[in-house]
C-alpha cells in the first residue's frame, strides 16, 4: 500500500470516528430528553430517576470531551503529515474550532 492510500484511509477513519461520536452524543441527549418527558408523563416527582439522569449526564459530558478530542486529532494528524512530508490530504480543522478558541489548542507530546 502506498503512502497516499494509507493517509487517505486514516483520514476516512477519522471522519468516521467523528461522525460516530457525534451520533452517540446526539442519541444520549435524546435519551435524556425522553427520560425527563417520561417522568412528567407518568406524573412522577422531580427526584425520581435522578441517579439514571446523572448517569446519562456523565455520558453526555464524556461524549462531549470525546468530540473535542477527536476534533483536535485533525490538527495533530495534519501536523504529523507535515512533519513526515506525506501527500496532501485534508486532516486540518476545516470547520472545527480554530486553535485560537480557548480549549482547542493543539496538544504536544
Amino acid at each position: 500500500m502506498d503512502q497516499n492510500t494509507t493517509v487517505i484511509e486514516v483520514a476516512g477513519e477519522l471522519t468516521g470516528t467523528e461522525a460516530a461520536v457525534d451520533a452517540a452524543l446526539t442519541q444520549a441527549v435524546r435519551l435524556m430528553r425522553r427520560m425527563m418527558e417520561a417522568r412528567r408523563e407518568l406524573g412522577l416527582p422531580v427526584g425520581v430517576g435522578e441517579p439514571a439522569l446523572r448517569s446519562v449526564t456523565a455520558a453526555i459530558t464524556a461524549l462531549g470531551q470525546a468530540q473535542l478530542d477527536v476534533a483536535r486529532t485533525h490538527g495533530d494528524l495534519h501536523a504529523l503529515q507535515n512533519d513526515l512530508g506525506l501527500g496532501a490530504v485534508a486532516f486540518g480543522p476545516l470547520l472545527k474550532p480554530a486553535p485560537s478558541v480557548p480549549g482547542t489548542e493543539r496538544r504536544t507530546g
